[in-house]
């Protein structure tokens, strides 16, 4: 069993280290995830999916943002998981995070991984500002190959 919550908490520490340089603003992180049976086979990937998309949020603009967040939610409905970063910076739209190399290359990565978990994977401005990276993949079984 993972503890998706720990998980992802050791991970967004590690990505956050040294991103917010001097004088930058440090984001809050608002973390919740279940506990699940997974194995590497589910790991890797989602901790991929979290590490990209925290790097993308980091990179937003929170200049004008008076209390600077990034929420990470995974939520187990019908089957499936839907795993949810988004952030209240300033936002990127896929198009413009596609229009440079380092966006485009997290872009077509979220996206893979998403696939290798079976599932699919969503990239969007919120109409209030910031971003939000959606991924809905099925319910890992406990009994497959690869998973705990």
């Amino acid at each position: 069993m993972v503890d998706f919550q720990q998980f992802i908490s050791d991970l967004v520490r590690q990505v956050s280290v040294g991103r917010t340089a001097a004088g930058r603003i440090a984001p809050r992180f608002h973390i919740r995830a279940p506990i699940m049976a997974v194995g590497p086979d589910t790991a890797i990937p989602i901790g991929l999916i979290v590490t990209e998309a925290v790097s993308i949020a980091l990179g937003h603009d929170f200049a004008n943002t008076p209390t600077p967040e990034i929420r990470i939610e995974a939520v187990e409905r019908g089957g499936d998981v839907e795993l949810v970063i988004e952030d209240n910076g300033k936002g990127r739209s896929a198009e413009a995070l596609g229009s440079d190399s380092r966006g485009s290359f997290a872009l077509t990565l979220i996206r893979g991984l998403a696939m290798q978990l079976g599932g699919e994977a969503r990239v969007e401005q919120k109409s209030d500002g910031g971003g939000r990276v959606s991924v809905v993949f099925p319910t890992p079984a406990p009994d497959e190959p690869g998973n705990a």
